[in-house]
C-alpha cells in the first residue's frame, strides 16, 4: 500500500477543467437535443406496438 494516494488526492492533483465557452455549450445542447430525438424516434414506434399488442391480449 506504500506510495499509493486515496483517490481524492490523485483527483486534487489533477488541473481543473475550464467551464465550457457560451460555444461549446450550444453544441452540447444541440448534441444533447439530437441524441434524445433520436431515442425518441426509436422508442416511440415500440410503444405503440407494446400498447396495442396489449389491447389485443385484454380483448
Amino acid at each position: 500500500m506504500s506510495g499509493q494516494k486515496p483517490p481524492e488526492k490523485l483527483a486534487d492533483s489533477l488541473p481543473p477543467r475550464p467551464p465550457p465557452t457560451t460555444l461549446e455549450f450550444q453544441q452540447l445542447e444541440a448534441q444533447a437535443a439530437r441524441a434524445r430525438a433520436e431515442m425518441s424516434a426509436r422508442t416511440a414506434p415500440m410503444l405503440v406496438l407494446d400498447s396495442e399488442d396489449l389491447r389485443i391480449r385484454l380483448r
